[in-house]
């Protein structure tokens, strides 16, 4: 049996929002890319919420995939040398950020939160923490 797999990076810009609604299927994996560098409770709006939101009113009980990028910033912003960029690091560093998150859609995820009328997103329990160095 073959699949067919499509990549579509929309990455949130104004300009993409016409191909949005072709993009989105119930039967497709979503990877919702958070930037960890630019990260504030303040933007989970508009860099988690209204995605889950769109995703949860035209896919819903799509499964959701959040990943955190850029965590090797986190370790630069504290100091740390590249030959310290350990999966462990990029864990430690970026665990305040995860729960946050983590925190949020677990508030919108709640039952009234979404409408009823729809099956839940099926966001996933880990928020992956991921980075790319240079050589890597």
């Amino acid at each position: 049996e073959q699949s067919r797999l499509a990549l579509w990076d929309l990455s949130g810009q104004p300009d993409y929002a016409p191909l949005v609604q072709q993009a989105i299927g119930p039967d497709a994996l979503y990877l919702l890319h958070v930037a960890a560098p630019v990260w504030d409770d303040n933007v989970y709006p508009q860099l988690v919420g209204n995605w889950l939101e769109a995703l949860h009113a035209t896919a819903p009980g799509a499964v959701v995939q959040i990943v955190l990028t850029q965590c090797d910033k986190l370790l630069s912003a504290e100091g740390a040398a590249e030959a310290e960029i350990t999966t462990e690091a990029l864990t430690t560093a970026a665990a305040t950020i995860v729960s946050q998150i983590r925190a949020r859609v677990d508030q919108s995820l709640k039952p009234g939160g979404n409408s009823a009328a729809a099956p839940p997103l099926r966001v996933q329990e880990q928020i992956m923490c991921v980075s790319s160095s240079k050589g890597a």
